[in-house]
């Protein structure tokens, strides 16, 4: 007993920090600077400095405070804590700035929506996490209306979801399914979680294709110049020697080859307005010409291993703790592929990535040992 309240101890002092952040994160935004930053602007953030680094790590740390509440009794005191934690981090995640955010959210609760209907129970937890994200939004969204002078990134997707009160038909939502899902439990009708997640499968798949498709029709010209980045990293992958193709041109070496390489080094700078690349701004392409075609393989069959083993120690095991350990590992993870998609590793978030993967595969394993 005295070795739990030392670890859940030891995990509220590490929170801290994050949720420090969160909240610093938020000040900025809008203009407060509780300390003194030489070159404060508008749009500067005193937390992790480039965008991307903070969307990094908001992907890790906000989705695992929602795995952490996820596991606990909503009213609770531990569960309240929690709470204002998820709150905090998603309030922050909206008004970052970047749209990446999007991908955060959907990665997120894609994963947990897709584990959660394997029981009803579940499924009911993942509906009080809805709520909670509802609640998120609707406070941005009051935020906004509150300090939006001094705020600098107005026109971002989810800034113009949370502007159009989608926060409280969510919450609206969450409570009416919830409140189905209870009567249905009561009166014995049969929860079809088999159905559901194949329907969640169908929908994910067709939300890929249309997303290739509208990239593709796009012509690249999107996300700050991601979609001619991408269109010229695919073009030096073509370009590569089979040797190469296979094991890549070196880890780290993306802006080495690129730019060694007159024609990928002219287009790459008139398309940057002179600044320099070290990545493809898409963590799986990057992967696929530093490492090649073994390394983007053996990357994708370990992240899908992972997955596939805490989805099937949330399925079969009997334990909530293990069930509650699997949740908190699969979100961050899943959070962190999706927001990569668009993004680069960063040592505010890749790390974390691994280390949450050994923490993932000893909770699979254990689960296989019993």
């Amino acid at each position: 007993m005295q070795g739990v309240k030392l670890n859940a101890l030891v995990l509220s002092l590490i929170l801290i920090i994050p949720f420090s952040t969160f909240v610093l994160g938020i000040l900025n935004r809008f203009g407060i600077y509780p300390f003194y930053v030489y070159g404060a602007n508008p749009s500067f953030l005193a937390t992790l400095g480039n965008i991307n680094w903070y969307v990094g790590f908001l992907g890790i740390f906000v989705p695992l405070g929602i795995g952490l509440s996820y596991g606990k009794k909503f009213f609770s005191l531990k569960g309240s804590l929690t709470n204002l934690y998820v709150v905090t981090g998603l309030v922050a995640l909206f008004l970052q700035g970047s749209d990446s955010a999007a991908l955060v959210v959907i990665g997120t609760y894609g994963i947990m929506l897709y584990m959660s209907f394997g029981k009803r129970k579940s499924f009911q937890r993942f509906m009080a996490q809805a709520a909670l994200l509802g609640f998120s939004m609707e406070l941005t969204k009051i935020l906004m209306e509150l300090f939006g002078r001094s705020y600098n990134y107005e026109e971002g997707i989810i800034l113009m979801v949370c502007d159009m009160h989608i926060g409280l038909i969510v919450m609206a939502a969450a409570f009416f399914v919830y409140r189905v899902s209870r009567l249905f439990e009561e009166i014995n009708v049969s929860f079809i979680g088999k159905f559901y997640r194949r329907a969640l499968v169908v929908l994910g798949i067709v939300a890929a294709v249309s997303s290739i498709i509208i990239v593709i029709m796009a012509d690249g010209y999107f996300g700050n110049g991601r979609g001619i980045i991408w269109q010229i990293s695919v073009d030096i992958f073509k370009g590569l020697s089979s040797w190469q193709k296979l094991f890549g041109v070196g880890q780290d070496c993306f802006y080495v080859y690129a730019y060694n390489h007159s024609v990928w080094a002219e287009s790459l700078l008139n398309v940057l307005n002179g600044n320099r690349l070290t990545n493809a701004h898409c963590e799986l392409l990057t992967i696929l010409i530093e490492r090649g075609m073994i390394g983007i393989l053996t990357y994708g069959v370990l992240i899908i291993s992972v997955i596939h083993g805490l989805i099937k120690t949330f399925d079969t095991s009997d334990s909530s703790k293990k069930e509650h350990a699997a949740m908190i590992c699969a979100l961050p993870i899943t959070s962190y592929l999706f927001n990569c998609s668009v993004s680069f590793s960063t040592v505010t978030s890749t790390p974390y990535l691994f280390i949450l993967l050994g923490i993932a595969l000893f909770v699979s394993r254990a689960q296989e040992r019993e």
